[in-house]
């Protein structure tokens, strides 16, 4: 059965999933890119870096790029949002949980002090 928190661990593996393939993507656009296009080997792709300016890979290194990375955006914009719901969620039923039990600590209180008046005014009686 899926329980909240197995919920919550899947979301954050779909993350940290996110995490570790950007990084992967990262190292082999870094790795195989170049700072000419070169038509002979099929380097016409353009990348765009901030900080390098361009970069040139193949036509399919790009096209598989893209769709890992729209791929990456997709998941990306599905579970953080889900976290932060399942997250409310959680805070509801803990808070929920507490009233419940300071509501039942409460009515104990409650009927063992009037307990205890009834007991004193047994001992006034005698």
């Amino acid at each position: 059965m899926l329980t909240l928190p197995r919920i919550q661990a899947a979301l954050w593996t779909a993350v940290l999933a996110v995490v570790l393939v950007g990084i992967g993507l990262y190292a082999f656009v870094a790795l195989n890119s170049a700072p000419t296009p070169d038509p002979q080997l099929g380097r016409t792709y353009e990348v765009h870096w901030k900080q390098y300016g361009i970069e040139y890979l193949t036509e399919d290194q790009g096209r598989v790029i893209d769709g890992l990375s729209t791929l990456l955006l997709l998941i990306i914009v599905i579970t953080v949002p889900a976290l932060f719901v399942t997250g409310g969620i959680q805070r509801v039923r803990e808070r929920r949980a507490a009233v419940e039990m300071s509501s039942t600590v409460a009515k104990k209180k409650m009927s063992l002090s009037a307990g205890d008046t009834e007991v004193s005014r047994r001992t006034r009686r005698r």
